[in-house]
């Protein structure tokens, strides 16, 4: 028999990798404090951070996560000094991507070359961060392995924590850098918005950002500069309430479409993954399901986004039982389909929609008296008329967040 070479296959040889420490030529580097004064300044770090990102409105923060600065101090912008052993002692922390700051030189601690760079005047260094994902409870995991004693924890780890000078959020500063250094002036144009990878979906960040900037309270500064002393008139404000309302009406829409993609290009029972062990290509599936959904189901009809209940019945043919829209029933969906009808009104002006919107105002919950109806048009009655104890248009705000919250937790 010939002479077969064997060469042995390991499986699973991830499990026996582990991080190699990094060794430094020349003299070993001078690290801004001891492992002690580190330690304990990281403990109150965290914890004020954690404190500081739960006391923000639940609106305002992903669930059950955050992304979290770990500045090195600027004696440690060399790629090498990124952690790896902290990331490895805590798995549930997540190195998410890096970038610079800029730091007062006399606001960190003191080493021989901030001391020298001080000597020099210079008054601003550039500093390392890393950001760092996890949940609250992968965060108090961290505090939980600080609070070891120093002996159980390995040397490089002990060094890792060393290089590090804060641990807190992006400032505001930070947030919109380009617009605090170089556009100051900026008063309009396309915006690049950066988001950090994260494990909710894409839907569901794009959801979350729409909700930041519908919370930047253009209601409210349109109402304010209205009325006798404002310089928007009556009708002016009515035509904007219309625009406010069919924008907000819109995203449902948009909302309600993507997440019924969403759901049939992923749910293993849905018609088009049933039977399905694998697509060719990256994102064919949200493409298929994209063009199942946007076909129109007779050729004589078009599909209406604005009708929920068409959204539900299209839900069951494609997804079957037991998917979200269709689970459980939709908060004060009743009301949503009398909205429909102001939708309607301001987005056709037919004759058909200006009637029943005329009815609408006419019959009950709005019961207006003849004398309010002398002259309405949507735009006034979203404004003038209340419901909820509010403005018309700002209960269905209301009602539509609450609804896009039930659908998506």
């Amino acid at each position: 028999m010939p002479d077969v070479q064997r060469r042995l296959i390991l499986a699973n040889g991830e499990k026996y990798v582990k991080p190699v420490e990094k060794s430094h030529a020349g003299r070993p580097p001078e690290y801004p404090r001891s492992y002690e004064a580190a330690r304990d300044l990281m403990k109150r770090e965290v914890s004020a951070t954690l404190d500081q990102f739960n006391e923000l409105p639940s609106r305002k923060r992903m669930k059950n996560e955050a992304v979290f600065c770990l500045r090195l101090h600027p004696d440690m912008t060399a790629k090498s000094y990124d952690p790896q052993f902290l990331f490895a002692e805590v798995p549930e922390l997540e190195n998410v991507g890096s970038r610079n700051y800029r730091v007062a030189a006399d606001e960190i601690a003191r080493t021989a070359r901030v001391k020298r760079q001080l000597e020099k005047e210079i008054t601003e260094v550039t500093g390392r961060l890393v950001f760092v994902r996890s949940s609250d409870a992968g965060f108090r995991r961290l505090l939980t392995v600080l609070d070891q004693s120093e002996r159980s924890l390995t040397d490089a780890f002990r060094k890792e924590i060393q290089t590090f000078e804060k641990f807190n959020m992006l400032s505001q500063e930070e947030q919109l850098s380009a617009f605090a250094q170089d556009y100051a002036d900026w008063q309009e144009g396309r915006v690049e918005i950066v988001l950090h990878p994260s494990r909710h979906s894409e839907l569901a960040q794009t959801h979350f950002l729409k909700e930041l900037f519908r919370d930047a309270g253009i209601l409210t500064k349109v109402t304010q500069n209205s009325g006798p002393n404002g310089i928007l008139t009556p009708p002016d404000l009515h035509k904007l309430a219309e625009g406010l309302f069919l924008s907000a009406w819109t995203h449902w829409e948009q909302f309600t479409h993507s997440l019924l993609i969403e759901d049939l290009a992923t749910t293993p029972t849905s018609k088009l993954n049933r039977g399905v062990s694998a697509f060719r290509t990256t994102g064919a599936a949200r493409r298929l399901a994209n063009q199942l959904l946007t076909h129109p189901d007779h050729p004589q009809k078009f599909i209406e986004w604005s009708d929920y209940g068409s959204v539900v019945s299209r839900a069951n043919e494609f997804l079957g039982a037991g998917n979200r829209f269709a689970v459980t029933p939709l908060p004060r969906r009743g009301d949503l389909e009398l909205l429909k009808r102001v939708r309607n009104a301001v987005a056709h002006r037919s004759d058909k929609a200006w009637n029943s919107f005329l009815a609408l105002c006419r019959d009950q919950p709005f019961a207006t008296s003849p004398a309010q109806m002398r002259g309405i048009t949507p735009g006034r009655f979203l404004v003038s008329h209340n419901w909820n104890g509010r403005s018309v248009i700002r209960d269905t705000i209301s009602l539509l967040d609450c609804a896009a919250k039930h659908l998506v937790p």
